[in-house]
């Protein structure tokens, strides 16, 4: 089945990315968290291009605004996980249980399924 298959493979990505992390220097990583993100796009857009060593201009800034006018958060509506997950019959409280690895080593709070997020 397509969606534990890619469940799955998610959870094998995600425990890789913790535990292979140490195989690249600490300058080549950022972490930001989805939360961070969604109420400062372009503050953290800022400090990733500004960690990659990208200079941020007053170009960079425009075209950050622009975009963020035609795309504001919703645009395509909302993804409610919990009930996605339950219509494609995944169990959203063992992908928790799964995950919680994850959510530990990041400080990624664990009830992130129980609000729709914006697309």
């Amino acid at each position: 089945d397509m969606a534990r298959h890619w469940s799955a493979r998610t959870e094998d990505l995600l425990r890789s990315s913790v535990a292979d992390r140490h195989h690249f220097p600490k300058g080549q990583i950022i972490d930001i968290h989805f939360d961070q993100f969604m109420s400062d796009m372009k503050g953290s857009v800022r400090q990733i291009l500004e960690h990659a060593g990208h200079e941020y201009t007053a170009a960079t800034d425009e075209r950050i605004d622009r975009f963020l006018v035609d795309n504001p958060p919703g645009k395509h509506g909302r993804i409610d996980y919990r009930a996605a997950m339950s219509s494609l019959g995944i169990d959203g409280e063992e992908r928790k249980r799964s995950l919680s690895f994850y959510s530990k080593h990041f400080g990624v709070e664990e009830d992130f399924l129980s609000v729709p997020v914006p697309i």
